[in-house]
This record gives structure tokens, C-alpha cells and sequence, in this order.
């Protein structure tokens, strides 16, 4: 069964839009490594409800400048890097596409970019001819996939209206040579700008951006007021499996949300009484994500990281796992998600859906037993995955050693899904290299 499994998993990477995409990602592993790092210090470090601020009294401790510096940069580099993200996703995505078929990469890469500014490109009145209007969800990382799908239609128009023939890397071309590929590129050029431009007006005639934000905006707040477990989990199913195709992604906007209906209710029973074992409402979906599901962002990524430093014994892959460690453990795990990659991987879809869903679970039972009490007390912004019980319970030791436990088991879960991505690999890269003899 796995030598089968294996088997299939090589042949579904081994087509062209997978191919691009894993290129691609890996590509942008930087940017959106540096992206993760931002949201970190951004939701722990430097914002007035964040998590260290509030132990470390980082207000009194930094300056104002400082304070104001860093907060500033913060912003602005997730902004940048997760802001403009689908942008550099469409120009990789159609710069590697032509480049499998031989055609003009750079080029196509170019095309590809401002077709992804095009469709994006908001048709409002302005106030200024200085100001440009795009709807910023299609363009960042909310929208991964529709730009990948938007950069390898680009590729494949070069490939089918383009003249094949690539720019030699290791030459300097002639102007003359410059010249001719650049008209070679009008035909392709102009054929993706006009689909562009129509896809561009349905999204801002048909209002379907709104429709997007609408369903982003729903799927974000699922846990938020009185919905129960049960009517939330199907939603929480939905969410992640669209983040595992890379649509909806972290989100940018880093504010925290406030209390409403039910867990302030529990908020309020456990301020009175001083303890949360007897909350009205036990079972939301929302305290019950965020203190047993959430370790290390959508899909348990924490416990990801530490079975990659536990069996990943290519230096690569150990690389890969300790620069994310820190990052994921204040639930910034989009670095791991774009580098591993976990976006569109069939191997580790399985655990991505149901290990936030077993945890879940696994603490209502828990809270059900009375074996710990439940969680109704606020967490800071950036809070540690698997400290968020023990915070949102008020320090309750036992929701702590509960929570490690639950940690160790999804890490023993991942273990055989790191095994097997392993075991594609190597056979991928011996297929590379009889392939090369």
C-alpha cells in the first residue's frame, strides 16, 4: 500500500501545474518566511494586546521612537510581502511555465504580472490620477492559487501563441536579438492582457470581489458568538481545506478580535466565580479552537516542525524545520506551508484536516469528564500554541500537561506522513536520475 501510494503521489507531482506550483513556492519560500517573521513579532512583540508586550511590559521598556519604528516596519513587511504576494506567485508561476515549454520565461514572467495587476485592478472614480485602485485580497497571499492559475494560463498561452526558444542564461543577447523577442511576445502579450481585462471587469461589474471578501470575511470568523461545536466543525473542515489549496492563507489584518456572545458570557461567569469549570457554554467552537486546535496555526503546523527535526534527516529538510520553529510557535506558519510545501500536497492533506478536528474534540471530551476546566478567559495576540489552554484557563496546570499531551500525539501522527513525503522524494529524485542517463 504505501510503495502504491507513493507511486501515485510522484505521478500527481509530476503534472504541469504541480510541477509549476512547487516550483513556484519554493521560489517565493523567502519572502513568505520573511512574511511569517513580520505577523510573529507583529501579534507577540509589537502590538498593545500581544503576548510579550503585556509580560515583558515591552510599553515601558522601548522608547516611543523605537516602539513606533518598529510597530511601522512590522506592518509595513507583511503588508509587502503578504500584501503583494499573488503578484509575485502569477510572474513565477508563468515564468516557469514557459520555461518548460521553452518558450520566452522572462517574458511570459512579465505578462504574467501585469495580468495579475489587470484582473485585480478596481474601476473607481479617483480622487487623484496619482492613486490606483486593486483589490489587495486578489493580489496577496489570500489568493495563492488563483494567481498560480492565472500565472500557468500565461505560460501556456506563450507556449501555444509564443515562438519556443528561450534566452540563453549564460550569453549576453545582441539589441537586435532583444528586439526580435520582443515582438514575438505582442501576439501572447495581447491575448492574456484581453482576458485579463474581462476577468477584471466581471470581478468589478458582477461584484464577485465582494462575494470573495464575504466568504474570507465568514470563514474567519466562524467561532465568533454562540455557534456550538457541532454546526462549526463542518465550517472549520471548509476552512481548512481551502487554506490547504491556498485560498483565504493567513490573515493580514493582525488586530485582535473582541469577545461576543457566549464566550463573553463565559468570560463574565468566570470573573465572578473565579474559576471556568462551570461556564454556561463549554463546548464553543471558537475557545475550543484556539486552545487545543490552534498549535502552531491551521493544521497543527507545531507539531509539523518537530516531527520534521525528529525524522528529517536531510540536512535540507532539518534547515527547513528550525528556521520555521520559532515562527510557528506563535502560530505564524505560513514560511512552513509555502517551504515544505504544504499547499496542494496530498500527503499531509489527511493530518492538515483532521488533527485541528481530533484536538478539538479530544478537549470537549476532556472538558466533558471534567478532566479540565474550560478555557473562557481572553488570550493575548501571538500567544504560544500549546500555552493558549493554560492562559485562556487562567493557569490551570492540568489543562497544561493536557495540552502537551495532545501535542505529542499529533506529532506521532505526522511522523508516518513526513516518512512517506520522504519516500516521494527519493523516488522522485531516482526517477530524475535514470532519467539523465
Amino acid at each position: 500500500m504505501p510503495n502504491r501510494l507513493i507511486k501515485w503521489v510522484v505521478r500527481f507531482n509530476q503534472r504541469s501545474f504541480i510541477k509549476i506550483t512547487r516550483q513556484t513556492l519554493m521560489l517565493l519560500f523567502p519572502i513568505a518566511y520573511a512574511g511569517a517573521l513580520a505577523v510573529m513579532l507583529k501579534k507577540a512583540f509589537f502590538a498593545t494586546d500581544s503576548f510579550f508586550y503585556n509580560i515583558a511590559n515591552l510599553g515601558d521598556l522601548m522608547p516611543d521612537w523605537l516602539w513606533n519604528g518598529a510597530t511601522a516596519f512590522t506592518y509595513g513587511l507583511v503588508k509587502v510581502t503578504f500584501g503583494m504576494f499573488g503578484v509575485m506567485a502569477a510572474y513565477a508561476a508563468a515564468r516557469y511555465t514557459a520555461k518548460l515549454y521553452h518558450c520566452d520565461a522572462p517574458m511570459a514572467g512579465m505578462t504574467g504580472f501585469v495580468t495579475m495587476l489587470l484582473v485585480a485592478f478596481r474601476y473607481v472614480r479617483a480622487t487623484s490620477d496619482s492613486v490606483i485602485s486593486f483589490d489587495w485580497n486578489l493580489l496577496s497571499v489570500r489568493s495563492v492559487l488563483f494567481a498560480l492559475i492565472v500565472g500557468y494560463g500565461v505560460g501556456q498561452v506563450y507556449r501555444w501563441l509564443g515562438k519556443s526558444g528561450e534566452p540563453g542564461e549564460q550569453t549576453i543577447e545582441t539589441l537586435e536579438k532583444m528586439q526580435q523577442r520582443a515582438l514575438n511576445a505582442l501576439k501572447p502579450l495581447f491575448f492574456c492582457l484581453t482576458i485579463g481585462a474581462i476577468v477584471g471587469a466581471l470581478f468589478n461589474w458582477l461584484t464577485l470581489s465582494t462575494w470573495l471578501n464575504l466568504v474570507y470575511t465568514w470563514l474567519e470568523n466562524f467561532g465568533q458568538g454562540n455557534q456550538s461545536l457541532w454546526v462549526a466543525i463542518p465550517l472549520i473542515i471548509v476552512s481548512l481545506l481551502l487554506s490547504w489549496f491556498g485560498i483565504g492563507g493567513p490573515s493580514i489584518n493582525t488586530a485582535a478580535q473582541g469577545l461576543t456572545g457566549a464566550a463573553a458570557a463565559n468570560l463574565n461567569y468566570a470573573l465572578q466565580h473565579g474559576s471556568g469549570w462551570n461556564v454556561p457554554y463549554k463546548y464553543l467552537a471558537s475557545t475550543l479552537y484556539s486552545s487545543f486546535a490552534n498549535f502552531g496555526g491551521d493544521g497543527v503546523m507545531l507539531a509539523l516542525v518537530i516531527a520534521l527535526i525528529i525524522v528529517g534527516h536531510q540536512p535540507e529538510v532539518q534547515r527547513l524545520a528550525r528556521w520555521n520553529l520559532v515562527p510557528v510557535l506563535f502560530n505564524s506558519s505560513y514560511g512552513l506551508m509555502i517551504g515544505l510545501p504544504v499547499i496542494l500536497n496530498p500527503i499531509f492533506l489527511l493530518p492538515y484536516l483532521l488533527l485541528p478536528i481530533a484536538n478539538l474534540l479530544l478537549g470537549a471530551l476532556a472538558i466533558l469528564l471534567h478532566l479540565i476546566p474550560a478555557t473562557p478567559y481572553p488570550l493575548p495576540m501571538g500567544t504560544p500554541g500549546p500555552l493558549a489552554a493554560f492562559i485562556g484557563s487562567n493557569g490551570d496546570w492540568e489543562i497544561l500537561l493536557f495540552s502537551l499531551v495532545l501535542l505529542v500525539f499529533d506529532v506521532w501522527v505526522y511522523i508516518p506522513f513526513i516518512r512517506l513525503a520522504l519516500g516521494v522524494e527519493l523516488k522522485t529524485q531516482r526517477e530524475k536520475a535514470v532519467a539523465s542517463c
